[in-house]
């Protein structure tokens, strides 16, 4: 389980994060730095690739934001 995590960049050359098992997300969206759970800033040809899971918690997670909208996964 991770309660927020944030990878800054410049980087020289390409990134790749390799997932294989499951990424798990506290129940208390409260926690999270800067209200995400992992972030990517300032990088350039990332790549996210394997087999694992990014379990956001959301069934639990939901019930107690304070958030008027349902926020999405977003890729820029």
């Amino acid at each position: 389980m991770i309660y927020g995590v944030t990878f800054f960049g410049p980087c020289k050359g390409s990134l790749i994060v390799k997932i294989q098992g499951v990424i798990k997300a506290s129940t208390n969206p409260n926690i999270f730095c800067k209200g995400s759970w992992i972030s990517f800033e300032h990088i350039n040809n990332l790549e996210i690739k394997g087999g694992g899971t990014l379990d956001g918690e959301g069934a639990s997670a939901w019930g107690q934001s304070q958030c008027a909208t349902r926020p999405y996964v977003s890729f820029h």
